[in-house]
């Protein structure tokens, strides 16, 4: 009996140490991107979703990649707070309701472009709309950016950003009266 339990120990130890299986670069790459494509709102991708959100300036995560973007925090889902706010990065479909950056807030606030921002003039502008909050409807999308790890073999160029997914929101529809949305575009 102790002979049995004895090769049978052996045996697992072996299967278990045994060098790891091997995946064909197809094999992997489906595995990875299967990993990476997971909406973040426990929703399909495409589903509208009534949200409540407050806009976040990019500049206060201290991160390169959102200096100088406005963000959503999500703090509500249909309706339920969330234990933890989601910060998201977003595209608006409102037809300007909610800018994305610096340039677009002052074209929403004063209608009409600019072609230099000061510092000043960005801090006044953040205050009409960073920490304001919104009840919007809209859809979690994905997209891909940077590059792959690869490219500088062939192009003599590496990539500042590693090739991946992002998951962002895609705003339809603003649902607050009391929004920077004008009277005319509102239903």
């Amino acid at each position: 009996m102790k002979k049995i339990i004895f090769i049978f120990f052996i045996g697992s130890i072996v299967v278990n140490c045994s060098p790891a299986r091997k995946f064909s670069p197809i094999q992997e790459a489906v595995f990875h991107m299967k990993k990476q494509l997971r909406p973040s709102l426990n929703f399909q991708y495409g589903t509208l979703i009534e949200l409540h959100v407050e806009i976040i300036d990019g500049d206060s995560l201290y991160l390169h990649r959102y200096q100088g973007d406005y963000l959503l925090k999500i703090l509500k889902i249909n309706g339920e707070k969330i234990d933890k706010p989601i910060i998201f990065e977003f595209e608006d479909h409102t037809y300007g309701s909610f800018p994305t950056g610096n340039f677009e807030l002052y074209k929403r606030l004063f209608d009409k472009e600019i072609e230099r921002l000061d510092s000043t003039m960005i801090e006044e502008m953040k205050k009409k709309y960073v920490g304001k909050t919104f009840e919007i409807v809209a859809y979690e999308s994905t997209k891909s950016t940077g590059k792959p790890r690869d490219t500088y073999k062939y192009t003599g160029i590496s990539p500042q950003l590693n090739f991946h997914f992002i998951n962002y929101l895609v705003i339809i529809r603003d649902l607050n009266k009391d929004s920077l949305v004008p009277p005319l575009l509102r239903d």
